[in-house]
């Protein structure tokens, strides 16, 4: 049984250096907490030059940000990429892939007991995150509040056995050991020939021999994204789940969150052997001082990557040797149907809205498109009312001002939006957010990603499917008997996940990702 050495995390240093100019963040390399050496604030501001690109000085990356219009310089510790690779794979199957799952379980429930004593630590993540991170406040509160229900040892559980398990045993089963197959080998041919050339009695085959079946650990590389806090602790809780090594690589937006995850590993227990198999860190993407050692042959087992075409493109180019999981950009839409639409309109715009929201539209489910079924007038009645819920969600969770969002908007309103009805809730170039009717279709890539939503009017809810794609990966369906009607459909056009309207956000343990059982890709299965 796994138990916290200490409930106490102090976070003080790191929430001061938040608010200063320049703040030292440490993340883990196997195990180790690691912090850049200090810097001075005329050091940082002279290595970047006015910049906003990384740039290294000696062991530290220095990263400059601008927060609520003040000048930030966040300094991380450098990985060497001779520290993260695993090469005692004796050590390993020694320690960490024959490790009890129940030990695991243990771990992950003292880390959310860690952070459950600590809601000082959940406050102080908060004040430091909003110091160094480009991530909204409000998707921040919303990320701490959850935090104690993620780190959940009994849904972990279920994700592994209904992953890996099948009739013979359950998940954690084929992760502790070798689990006998109960069908019978054949021999192969050749084997069954090379016996009639021996006299002995005894088969050459080995097919009489009992054959097994085990779910292997892996050495990992997860190359995260920065849509989300939540997602550097998505992919350490899959790496523990498979009982493997794993080298998981934070967002520039996010830093602050694998801090905290670094920290509170430190509590439960530096020596445990998921914490020394762990890494937490952060470079520059491109860095090929980094990166070419950890995407050379045999370096890692299974490389996880998020994020947008072009970091996928590059990771799969130069990781050709290695088995990679690519969790693609991804959008969702949702499907209204007009049927009692009128008497419940405001119940099933606000549904949408929600979905419309996650995270700025940002997270893949996040519903950019709604297509609407009906007449014209039935369309626009629909858009006047999403514009009004809208501006309910900016009134209580104001959105950050971006010029890039200002930028896009005036590029879509004279190019591909420009025969669109224009609701806004906010005036020119201000960042409320806008509902844009369209009688036509448009590139979803020249989406700007950030509570603006696409209305449609189909005849049919069944005549959005030609719209739909690969791409999609969440649909949102109202009402309940028409997505019943179209699950089928919309799972043969590629979508991952058929909703009701206003759950896309759902989930449940051992919940498929983009198609996949993850943790069934994240290990290896071998037969013995």
């Amino acid at each position: 049984m796994v138990s916290a050495r200490r409930t106490r995390i102090d976070l003080d240093e790191i929430v001061e250096a938040a608010s200063e100019p320049v703040a030292r963040l440490p993340l883990l390399i196997k195990g180790r907490l690691v912090t850049a050496p200090p810097l001075s604030i005329s050091d940082a501001a002279a290595a970047a030059n006015g910049a906003d690109a990384v740039v290294t000085i000696g062991d530290a990356y220095v990263s400059r940000r601008r927060v609520a219009g003040e000048l930030r310089f966040v300094v991380l510790p450098r990985p060497s990429p001779r520290d993260l690779v695993e090469s005692d794979i004796g050590e390993l199957v020694r320690t960490l892939y024959n490790l009890p799952t129940r030990e695991v379980f243990d771990y992950v429930g003292a880390l959310r007991d860690v952070v459950q004593s600590n809601r000082k630590l959940l406050d102080d993540f908060v004040g430091a995150a909003r110091g160094v991170s480009s991530v909204a406040d409000f998707a921040l509160d919303v990320f701490v509040a959850g935090l104690p229900d993620l780190l959940d040892p009994h849904g972990l559980a279920e994700a592994v056995d209904r992953d890996l398990g099948d009739a013979s045993a359950a998940g954690r089963e084929y992760l502790d050991g070798w689990i006998a197959v109960r069908t019978p080998a054949r021999a192969g041919p050749s084997a069954r020939l090379a016996e009639r050339l021996v006299s002995s009695g005894d088969p050459l085959s080995g097919a009489a021999a009992q054959p097994f079946v085990r779910a292997m650990p892996t050495r990992q590389l997860h190359i995260t994204s920065g849509t989300s806090p939540v997602i550097p602790f998505i992919s350490a809780l899959r790496a523990f789940g498979t009982k493997s090594a794993s080298v998981i690589k934070s967002p520039a937006e996010t830093t602050v969150a694998a801090t905290i995850l670094a920290l509170a590993m430190s509590e439960v227990d530096p020596d445990h052997p998921l914490t020394r198999h762990t890494s937490l860190v952060w470079w520059p993407g491109g860095d090929e001082t980094i990166e070419g050692p950890l995407f050379a042959r045999d370096a890692f087992d299974r490389v996880v990557v998020w994020g947008s075409q072009p970091t996928i493109e590059s990771v799969q180019a130069r990781a050709r040797s290695t088995r990679t999981v690519v969790l693609a950009p991804k959008v969702g839409v949702s499907l209204i149907g007009r049927d009692r639409l009128g008497p419940h309109l405001p119940e099933v715009v606000a549904r949408a809205a929600s979905d419309s929201m996650i995270l700025e539209q940002h997270a893949c489910m996040s519903s950019i498109v709604h297509y609407v079924e009906g007449s014209e007038d039935e369309a626009l009645a629909y858009c006047a009312v999403l514009r009004d819920v809208l501006a309910r969600w900016d009134n209580a969770f104001p959105a950050h001002a971006d010029r890039d969002r200002t930028a896009a908007l005036r590029y879509l309103r004279r190019g591909h939006f420009i025969d669109g009805r224009w609701f806004e809730n906010t005036a020119r170039p201000t960042t409320g957010s806008v509902v844009v009717y369209l009688p036509h279709g448009f590139d979803l890539s020249v989406h700007p990603l950030s509570r603006v939503v696409v209305v449609r009017r189909v005849g049919r809810l069944v005549d959005a499917l030609r719209h739909l794609g690969s791409a999609v990966s969440t649909v949102g369906v109202y009402p309940e008997s028409q997505r019943c009607e179209l699950r089928d459909e919309l799972a043969a056009h590629g979508v991952a996940q058929v909703v009701p309207l206003g759950a896309a956000e759902r989930t449940f343990a051992g919940m498929p990702h983009d198609g996949m059982r993850i943790l069934s890709e994240l290990v290896s299965w071998v037969s013995a």
